[in-house]
């Protein structure tokens, strides 16, 4: 199938209120950008397990890593979950901006670092959403580093730990430097988290923690609670935060977080 066929296939297949609404959103975006490259992402891994909800993908960009890797991704998102609709614009370099240049007037929607949802676009202003989509598209590529600190976590079998990333928690595979798969460094990514896993880990405890700083973290925390079988609901900090974690197979402890002013 071509991507056109993907897409056309994820949208027939949406509730019919919901299709309709998805419908009109990838039309305005195609308007806005109309020589745009298409994308669409099916949300399953190598195995055909599904990982992540589907997106349809529009223009593009590079986003080059401090370890000198790159990768291509899509500059506009669109996808559909339980809680309603999710426009992503990638690739700012100020995480401030859609919040503050277009929060106040896009209606009741949730706007963060680079997503805009809403349960429906009856409740949003369609052309400040069009003029964000515009915006992302216009960025310049110049501000697309992205300078990282990467944590490192243990594992006694990079094996385990790979299943556990990959398969439950919907990270892909950017760098296998290993011994049959089980002694080595693993590196991983998902929307921008990174994380490598070093096994052995000679001269650290176990026992690590890593923090993933995340925007939309009820869509992820609904799937990683099926994944994962969560037992603990989203905590709202007293600091502002809201957050939920859990423990690896190798006893690191996974904290991830959102809503949190610097």
């Amino acid at each position: 199938m071509t991507v056109e066929d993907q897409i056309q296939a994820y949208l027939s297949n949406q509730p019919e209120a919901k299709r309709a609404e998805l419908i009109a959103l990838d039309g305005l975006i195609r308007q806005t950008s109309p020589e745009c490259k298409l994308w669409f992402l099916d949300g399953k891994n190598e195995e055909g397990k599904v990982i992540a909800s589907p997106s349809i993908g529009y223009g593009g960009y590079v986003i080059k890593y401090a370890d000198g890797s790159s990768r291509e991704f899509y500059r506009i998102g669109l996808s559909a979950n339980t809680s309603g609709i999710s426009v992503y614009v990638l690739g700012l370099a100020d995480k401030d901006h859609l919040k503050r240049e277009y929060g106040d007037w896009i209606g009741k929607a949730t706007v963060t670092g680079y997503c805009i949802r809403f349960k429906s676009i009856k409740q949003i202003d369609l052309e400040t959403l069009r003029q964000a989509i515009q915006f992302g598209f216009d960025t310049v590529d110049q501000n697309d580093f992205m300078s990282l600190a990467i944590p490192n976590l243990p594992a006694a079998d990079l094996s385990i730990a790979r299943h556990f990333y990959v398969d439950r928690l919907g990270f892909r595979v950017i760098f296998d430097s290993s011994e049959g798969g089980t002694i080595g460094l693993l590196g991983l990514e998902r929307e921008g988290m990174r994380i490598n896993i070093d096994a052995p880990m000679d001269g650290h405890g176990r026992k690590a923690c890593v923090t993933l700083e995340v925007d939309d973290i009820d869509a992820l925390f609904a799937e990683w609670s099926v994944s994962l079988n969560l037992t603990d609901a989203i905590v709202d900090q007293p600091w502002g935060a809201r957050t939920f974690g859990f423990q690896d197979p190798d006893d690191n402890t996974v904290f991830v977080l959102s809503n949190v002013t610097w």
